[in-house]
């Protein structure tokens, strides 16, 4: 499972590192973490690797601005959730899609 992240230095990241990880644990799976400091080169990168090597699905925290990702995403049939501003504090929202995309991509 990835996690693709714009910066992780904030508690609000931190904070949404750890459920991501804890709920992936509870789930037997692993993640792998990319942080993208906001530039295009690490967010082409980042996808370059998801497409050769593959991944159960996506997690992105990430500025509204970055849609091309998803259109990406979707084309490929790899399920995502994407975390926004506006659900800062709502952690039981986040945990409840994570397990959403869980299911998907566990099915694929």
């Amino acid at each position: 499972m990835n996690l693709v992240m714009s910066e992780i230095e904030s508690p609000y990241f931190v904070e949404i590192l750890r459920g991501v990880e804890e709920t992936l644990d509870n789930a037997g799976l692993s993640m792998v973490l990319t942080t993208t400091h906001d530039e295009a080169r690490r967010h082409r990168r980042w996808m370059a690797r998801v497409v050769e090597h593959g991944t159960e699905g996506v997690v992105l925290v990430l500025p509204d601005e970055h849609a091309a990702p998803l259109e990406e995403l979707r084309r490929r049939g790899i399920p995502f959730a994407v975390v926004d501003q506006e659900e800062r504090g709502n952690l039981c929202r986040l945990r409840r899609r994570m397990e959403s995309v869980l299911l998907l991509g566990l099915k694929t």
